[in-house]
């Protein structure tokens, strides 16, 4: 998307067809699934009834992360599980998952989604809404919940195996843990935006990211990141954070150092954050070799950083764009 685009082409949900059909499907659901709830869940429903959650999640502030629930949606949360505990907790943001999808026409997105990107954002939303008629009792965590509401609510977009954000941060804050080294690389590399606090993308696994990240390349799923980025003129870059940037990944799962390549290749500033609860979980739960090499003390999951300058992924973007049609143009000949 050329970065001079007008407004007007970017759509809005409501002008969306197959927005506006995912709606109707919502609402249909929405309505099933409350007539399945029984006496005790419908009394539990009426003393805080859906219309609490849908407000509360009206107080999310901009360019928050998904995790960065408003004190309001807190004390839902709270409520819920004082009424009837986890179990309930899930089903009552089950149904408001419903609700909100229900209400994707009226939604705003707080960045622009250009048309080339809206397509894989409608197929993530089915993708979800798809799930929660499968849904069963105690497979859903609440922090996919989370990521899964702010991508309802279009505060998020669902692109593929991935939830982008929008969020302001100061870059020295997020490498505050970084050695001195790179943090002086990192400012040099960013100069005045390095203190500055700026609105980024940055990015989290979301639905379906193991079997989609052994069967993309990284470049598949990022164009739409950089599209998005190239759209919105007050984006700064892209900042990641993850375990799967660190280079010692390098020795023990090289299939896995793909990403962090691309990202040094194209041009972006990594930095090691440190070591993490969260991060050895996640990185620890999906793989058997890790679990070993960790348990013999030869590795220890590291989350490490990277933010890539706004030129740099337009750069790319047009790069990627142009080979790919230049390869499309030699197959045809």
């Amino acid at each position: 998307m050329p970065e001079d685009s007008e407004p007007e082409r970017f759509d809005r949900p409501s002008a969306r067809p197959l927005i506006r059909e995912l709606a109707l499907r919502a609402s249909a659901d929405l309505d099933g699934a409350l007539r399945a709830l029984g006496a005790v869940e419908r009394a539990r429903l009426a003393a805080l009834p859906l219309t609490a959650g849908v407000q509360a999640l009206g107080m999310w502030g901009a360019d928050r992360r998904y995790d960065s629930v408003p004190s309001a949606f807190q004390s839902v949360l709270e409520r819920l599980r004082s009424q009837g505990g986890e179990a309930w907790e899930r089903t009552y943001l089950r149904l408001l998952l419903y609700a909100q999808l229900a209400r994707l026409p009226q939604q705003t997105p707080p960045i622009r989604i250009p048309e080339s990107v809206w397509q894989t954002v409608e197929t993530g939303l089915g993708t979800l809404l798809d799930a929660l008629a499968a849904y069963t009792e105690g497979a859903w965590l609440e922090a996919d919940a989370l990521k899964d509401l702010a991508a309802a609510s279009l505060r998020g977009v669902c692109i593929g195996f991935r939830l982008l954000e929008p969020v302001r941060l100061r870059p020295w804050r997020a490498a505050s843990r970084s050695p001195l080294r790179q943090r002086l690389g990192l400012m040099r590399y960013l100069r005045m935006e390095f203190a500055r606090r700026g609105r980024y993308s940055t990015l989290h696994a979301w639905r379906g990211y193991r079997e989609a990240r052994s069967t993309e390349s990284w470049e598949t799923w990022y164009l739409p990141v950089a599209e998005i980025v190239e759209a919105n003129r007050d984006m700064v870059g892209v900042v990641e954070r993850t375990w799967l940037l660190d280079p010692r990944l390098r020795q023990i799962a090289p299939h896995l150092a793909a990403r962090a390549d691309g990202l040094r290749a194209m041009g972006a500033c990594l930095f090691e954050i440190g070591v993490s609860e969260r991060a050895t979980v996640f990185a620890l739960s999906t793989s058997e070799t890790r679990r070993r090499l960790y348990a013999e003390g030869k590795y220890v999951p590291t989350e490490w950083g990277s933010i890539t300058k706004r030129s740099l992924v337009v750069k790319w973007a047009r790069d990627y764009r142009a080979r790919v049609h230049g390869e499309v143009g030699d197959a045809r000949r």
